[in-house]
């Protein structure tokens, strides 16, 4: 290949670096963006050992933007779900009927339920949780038996 033929397809894929590198980063192939802007493999291949520092750092704030949004999620589940509570808790206190008592009671119930779970203290369904009954038994040493009773 001559030099003016790579340089060309080279530019090609410069002029759209912005557009290259967000196809990289949504998973698209090397081969597949080959296609999409008519080069060769090999030279979306360069472009990334060229452009590598640039997908690291747009990857990186991609992760980090993911991160702080899953983490703001959370934050306003809990509050919500926090005020329910109190709304339920208030309800407990002011229900008239045994009926009306339990509902409430069930509800905040279910909502810190929902808290401890957003929190990760409650076990997921998917872990095995194994729990065991064990028998204390004590022993006196020089104690008879027969006195005992």
């Amino acid at each position: 290949m001559t030099v003016a033929r790579r340089t060309k397809r080279r530019t090609r894929l410069e002029k759209q670096t912005q557009e290259v590198i967000g196809d990289l980063l949504d998973g698209m192939s090397q081969a597949n963006v080959a296609r999409k802007y008519a080069v060769a493999t090999s030279s979306v291949s360069d472009f990334a050992v060229r452009h590598g520092e640039e997908i690291n750092r747009r990857a990186e704030a991609v992760e980090t933007d993911s991160a702080v949004h899953q983490i703001s999620s959370k934050v306003w589940r809990i509050g919500e779900n926090q005020e329910l509570y109190s709304l339920a808790k208030a309800e407990v206190t002011t229900a008239e009927t045994t009926s009306e008592r339990l509902a409430a009671i069930n509800t905040a119930s279910a909502r810190l339920r929902q808290v401890a779970e957003e929190l990760g203290a409650l076990p997921r369904p998917d872990q095995n949780v194994n729990i065991r009954a064990q028998l204390l038994v004590r022993e006196y040493k020089g104690a008879n038996p027969e006195d005992v009773g």
